[in-house]
């Protein structure tokens, strides 16, 4: 079993514990995350590529380019792991923890594990902090919620 920041995952299911927002792909929708995240989640990635390249970690065997921010959102949309590992990545900078999945409905799960609430943080605070944070990231208006979520591969 591998055991990863604010979730657990085995073989057959991923369990997932978080205040936060869900976040769902729409058919007719362009992009599911804000633009502003994902213009952030690409900048990231850009920054990124070069020391992922130089530490043999660069998952693009084909490319010897970074793909251009259309194609990032394509590929997010698309749900590559690739492309979602940057935005979870840029989002744990931040504390702020994420999982995407594909299933029955296909989409992420934004928030902060309850676990990582801070010394001089109580509930309230803690969940005001990640409002914040949400919308600083682009999304309006967030609806927090308890996430417990299991998911299986």
């Amino acid at each position: 079993m591998k055991i990863k920041r604010d979730f657990v995952t085995n073989s057959s299911s991923t369990s997932f514990c978080a205040w936060g927002i869900a976040s769902f792909y729409e058919y007719d929708d362009k992009n599911y995350l804000p633009e502003k995240l994902l213009k952030r989640s690409y900048n990231y990635y850009l920054e990124k590529i070069p020391e992922y390249k130089s530490n043999n970690l660069y998952k693009y065997k084909g490319e010897s380019e970074p793909v251009s921010f259309e194609i990032f959102c394509y590929q997010l949309r698309k749900l590559n792991p690739i492309y979602t590992d940057f935005v979870t990545n840029y989002l744990n900078t931040l504390n702020i923890s994420s999982i995407f999945f594909r299933e029955d409905e296909e989409g992420c799960y934004i928030g902060r594990s309850p676990f990582s609430i801070r010394d001089d943080e109580n509930p309230k605070s803690f969940k005001t902090i990640l409002k914040l944070d949400l919308i600083k990231l682009g999304f309006e208006n967030p609806r927090l919620e308890c996430i417990n979520e299991e998911v299986y591969h």
